[in-house]
């Protein structure tokens, strides 16, 4: 037997076709062309929910996960067992971290939002793969590549010279 079976945890390189006729490449650039419109238009539009109602963070950042959560339950319905990355412990585990990661991503970007505005969000937010990064360091898991650790250094570096010489940060 040539080929063997997948796994149940295991995906498919098989990849949707585009709904429409279009080159697959000019299809990628689009998805990532609209998804950065929604990640741009999403901060302002939290920032105006905030400014205009008396929404809390904790109350948006759960509807908001919990509408999202529903949406890639539904999404993954027809393609396989919805519970087989379950069946470890590691696995299990592996969802339960990431969702607390995510949690604790959103839920900080709104509250910096709420308590100051969405510019300052976007760059708390922009730290959580870095956040990542680090953890997975301490973990003995990866080590950090030269690019990154030189990013990281030059990143820090900028950061103290704007206090140290008083720019706006």
């Amino acid at each position: 037997m040539a080929k063997e079976k997948m796994s149940q945890t295991q995906t498919s390189t098989k990849y949707a076709e585009p709904p429409i006729k279009i080159n697959r490449a000019l299809y990628g650039v689009l998805l990532a062309s609209l998804a950065s419109v929604f990640w741009g238009s999403m901060g302002v539009c939290v920032q105006y929910i905030f400014e205009n109602t008396k929404t809390e963070p904790q109350a948006l950042s759960s509807l908001r996960l919990l509408l999202s959560g529903i949406v890639l339950v539904i999404l993954n319905l027809s393609r396989r067992p919805l519970l087989a990355a379950f069946s470890s412990l590691k696995g299990s585990l592996g969802i339960a971290l990431s969702g607390i990661e995510l949690l604790c991503a959103h839920l900080t970007f709104f509250i910096a939002i709420y308590y100051s505005n969405a510019g300052t969000a976007a760059i708390f937010i922009a730290t959580t793969p870095l956040l990542a990064g680090i953890y997975l360091f301490l973990r003995g898991k990866k080590r950090f590549t030269a690019k990154e650790g030189l990013s990281l250094l030059r990143c820090s570096f900028n950061r103290f010279k704007r206090r140290l010489f008083c720019l706006p940060v």
